[in-house]
């Protein structure tokens, strides 16, 4: 089995935070909340005429260039036997993502509804989500839980971490620790030869191609000046998918070590992940972190090339192009529309669009071409900045909010601001569903 070892925290994660409002106060990792207005109520917040929560985040200057998503899970209370209303929405520095959007379902059980955030809209360093009830709601909006989730190209999925720097171990909503036989020391947990930390969670929510990998952060200890040892293995239901490993490093500082999951070895359920040292250890595993990542590729089913003209489909509809041919792209003015059209086999199919483009230059200066992307008229993302700075063809991924997608033909519309001073040019688009 292929270890990935990297610095890089971003490794394990595709939750970037969560905050999940069954308890008082919520729970919370990878952010924290600055404002939580409504009352608790069990196992949500129940949330009235314009109240809102707002929650903190953070991004290193890398991360927030990446596509991020917002997911919301609640429910509208009902009025007696009456579907209630409460429309949300839901803001991010400010910037509007979505307004008066009211969560389906009909109030008989919590619903996600996931957004793209707009890498316009964010900033490396503190950055700020604030979802609020419209003033015009009848009934109550029922929040169970907040994510920020990464959209990293292709994949979509969630990390589920065990903090060991503090004690008791903080864990993510969907862990639950089977075995700790470690120490706790200061910022981390101390394991001698023969000793384990184990987890329990759920890969219920995965289809037949779900992607798993498993992620620590941790040293082995040194024996005075000279490197330690403490291999260490990791046993996935029972089997092993590292064995006897030792962490890089020589003992200086906690490394990041990424395995991959064999998929014949994930069940539908639960499911269990041991780390174990050696017996034959003659120092200490110091363990910082946990994680299980999860989640799933999307792979093309639908495309248009617009590096040809006419434009090259398969399985997609040009249904409007403002844009005209330049070689191997069509180039788009302020206001202009391209709009693609795709049939759906069911409603609320999971799906993702991905579009190739760039902004083109303004001389030797960063143009200016901000696009928005709608679905079935519904705006999902505006004024979006494809990155590169027009020096080649960026790929752009955006999760459809299945709650817009209808059986039969559903309509992207891709739109160029009307504050675009040049051109933004489109090269490719593809609808995508999950491997």
């Amino acid at each position: 089995m292929n270890a990935i070892v990297s610095t890089d925290t971003a490794a394990i994660g595709l939750v970037l935070g969560a905050a999940v409002f069954n308890t008082s106060p919520p729970t919370t990792q990878g952010l924290s909340i600055s404002a939580l207005g409504g009352t608790p109520a069990g196992d949500h917040q129940r949330l009235g005429n314009n109240q809102a929560v707002t929650v903190q985040f953070n991004l290193d200057a890398d991360a927030f260039t990446k596509t991020l998503a917002v997911r919301v899970n609640g429910l509208v209370s009902r009025n007696g036997n009456q579907e209630g209303f409460s429309p949300i929405s839901v803001q991010v520095n400010g910037g509007q993502i979505v307004s008066g959007f009211t969560i389906p379902g009909g109030g008989f059980g919590p619903q996600d509804a996931i957004f793209p955030i707009p890498a316009a809209l964010l900033k490396a360093g503190a950055n700020a989500l604030q979802l609020q009830v419209d003033g015009n709601a009848q009934t109550f909006f029922w929040l169970y839980g907040l994510e920020i989730d990464f959209v990293s190209g292709p994949y979509v999925g969630k990390a589920l971490a065990a903090n060991l720097r503090v004690s008791p171990v903080a864990l993510s909503p969907g862990l639950s620790i089977t075995t700790n036989g470690g120490t706790f020391a200061g910022d981390h947990y101390k394991y001698a030869q023969n000793t384990s930390f184990g987890l329990q969670f759920s890969l219920t929510d995965l289809g037949p191609a779900a992607q798993v990998s498993v992620a620590l952060y941790g040293l082995v200890s040194r024996n005075g000046n000279q490197d330690g040892y403490s291999p260490i293995s990791l046993i996935f239901n029972g089997k092993p998918i590292l064995a006897d490993y030792t962490v890089p490093g020589g003992g200086f500082g906690p490394q990041w070590v990424e395995v991959a999951v064999p998929a014949e070895l994930c069940v539908s359920g639960a499911n269990t992940i041991v780390l174990t040292v050696s017996p034959n250890a003659t120092t200490f595993f110091w363990l910082y972190d946990f994680a299980v990542s999860k989640g799933q590729f999307y792979t093309p089913v639908a495309t248009a090339d617009f590096s040809v003209s006419p434009p090259k489909t398969n399985q997609l509809t040009v249904s409007q192009n403002d844009g005209s041919f330049a070689g191997d792209h069509v180039k788009i003015a302020q206001n202009g529309v391209v709009a693609v059209t795709y049939q759906a086999a069911s409603a609320s199919a999971a799906l993702m669009f991905e579009f190739d483009g760039l902004v083109s230059r303004n001389g030797n200066q960063e143009g200016n071409a901000p696009v928005s992307l709608s679905v079935n008229g519904t705006q999902i993302i505006a004024n979006y900045v494809v990155p590169g700075g027009g020096f080649g063809y960026q790929a752009n991924y955006f999760v459809v909010p299945p709650q817009l997608v209808k059986a039969g033909a559903n309509t992207f519309s891709l739109q160029v601001a009307s504050t675009g001073t040049t051109y933004f040019w489109l090269r490719g688009m593809s609808v995508r569903t999950p491997t």
